[in-house]
């Protein structure tokens, strides 16, 4: 979080009541981890993805290896 967001963040938890403050965070948790949960999908699917080129890659050269 940048400096103006924290300052940001933290004036409007000053006039918050604390069940709305603590509903704030969980929010905030729930989006980062949100978030994790979206990149650690997206790395496994370029990683399969990429398995699969190789995979394929691989599957050719035995084919020609084969052949000959």
């Amino acid at each position: 979080m940048l400096n103006w967001e924290w300052s940001y963040s933290f004036s409007k938890m000053q006039n918050c009541p604390s069940h709305l403050m603590s509903s704030m965070f969980v929010g905030e948790a729930s989006s980062a981890t949100e978030a994790q949960t979206q990149a650690k999908e997206w790395e496994h699917t370029m990683l399969q993805e990429n398995l699969d080129k190789e995979l394929q890659e691989l599957n050719k050269r035995l084919e020609k290896k084969e052949v000959t």
